[in-house]
């Protein structure tokens, strides 16, 4: 049985849409906030991006646990590799979200954002740059050299069982002292 690489192609398709979906939704808002530019009260376009930037938080949300636990399913692809993809995995989700509550607040002008140094749609750039960065990423690693972890049936699983404890002794369960107690001594007394 190929339990290992059978978890990892399930888990992978699971990242790889995620990834896909959020990705879409960040190039949605990042173009619909870089063509509509304009500051004052929020617009009823905000709602739309919201929900688009909270959709794409929960599609991070399903990649986090399909990206770690793929790895779990194949030994040598587990290591800090991972560890540092599920912290950007994270942090990018984060930041989705801040940008989702941010959009219900009052858009900076064109004239305090140059003075903040802050461009309206950054915060957008960055996220699209790492869901792609790591889609990328995910194109280039090494394939699993090895068939995963290997999950035996329960006929099998009680053989091997059977045939590692065969000829060994049983331990003897080790006897439990007896309490002790002492006669207490009585002051009054001689």
């Amino acid at each position: 049985m190929d339990t290992g690489l059978t978890l990892l192609k399930l888990f992978d398709a699971v990242y790889l849409v995620a990834l896909g979906i959020w990705a879409g939704s960040s190039l949605f808002v990042y173009t619909e906030v870089a063509a509509n530019p304009e500051s004052g009260p929020p617009s009823p376009n905000d709602a739309l991006r919201s929900r688009a930037l909270v959709w794409g938080a929960v599609c991070g949300a399903v990649a986090l646990p399909a990206l770690v636990c793929g790895a779990m399913g194949v030994p040598e692809m587990r290591g800090p590799a991972i560890g540092l993809k599920a912290i950007v995995l994270l942090i990018a989700i984060l930041l989705t979200l801040y940008r989702a509550a941010s959009l219900n607040r009052r858009r900076p002008s064109t004239r305090e954002a140059s003075v903040r140094g802050l461009s309206f749609f950054s915060v957008e750039a960055v996220i699209l740059c790492v869901v792609l960065g790591l889609l990328v990423a995910h194109a280039f690693r090494d394939p699993p050299r090895t068939r995963g972890i290997e999950q035996l049936d329960p006929v099998a699983r009680y053989n091997a069982f059977q045939a590692a404890t065969q000829g060994k002794p049983t331990p003897a369960p080790r006897p439990v002292p007896e309490p002790t107690v002492e006669p207490t001594k009585n002051e009054s007394e001689p």
